[in-house]
C-alpha cells in the first residue's frame, strides 16, 4: 500500500519468444513467472500507478546465460 508520491520499485523476468500474449505472463517449470511488457504496464495503470522508468535488462546470470528482465520504478498518482 503506497501514499500518494510513494515509489514501487521492481523486477521480474521478461517474456521470451514463443510465450504469446495472454494471459501476460508465463508460469515455467522452475516455479518462477515470465511477464510480458504490456501486461506490467496495464497491471500498474489498473492500480493507480504511474511508471516512471520502465526497461528491459539482464536480471542475473542462470547456467551460464543472461535471464532477461524488467526494470520498473512506479509512483502513487497524487
Amino acid at each position: 500500500r503506497l501514499e500518494p508520491g510513494g515509489l514501487l520499485a521492481f523486477t521480474t523476468e521478461a517474456e521470451q519468444a514463443g510465450d504469446g500474449e495472454a494471459p501476460g505472463w508465463v508460469w515455467q517449470a522452475n516455479g518462477r513467472f515470465r511477464h510480458h511488457g504490456a501486461h506490467i504496464l496495464a497491471a500498474l495503470d489498473a492500480a493507480g500507478l504511474a511508471v516512471l522508468a520502465h526497461e528491459r535488462a539482464p536480471l542475473r546470470m542462470e547456467a551460464g546465460q543472461p535471464v532477461p528482465g524488467h526494470l520498473v520504478l512506479a509512483g502513487r498518482r497524487a
